[in-house]
């Protein structure tokens, strides 16, 4: 079941906000809104921290990257 949030803001806040979600690559201020919800309750965005959560690479990830510093240590 949708439902709609609705949140009252400064009209040239909601403008400059929409240009700068778009020129981030979002279709809208909506679906920027939506991503950033989404994000934040996976524990994935905290507005109020700068530090993220660690990401891990796969063994398979990882000896690609191996093979990938050889090759280039080679070239060097």
């Amino acid at each position: 079941m949708k439902t709609t949030i609705q949140v009252p803001i400064d009209k040239v806040l909601k403008v400059r906000a929409k240009e700068y979600v778009e020129e981030l690559g979002y279709s809208s201020l909506q679906e920027y809104i939506r991503v950033f919800l989404k994000q934040s309750i996976i524990g994935k965005y905290n507005l109020f921290s700068n530090t993220y959560p660690p990401e891990y690479i796969t063994p398979e990830q990882e000896a690609h990257l191996d093979k990938m510093v050889a090759q280039s240590d080679k070239e060097i």
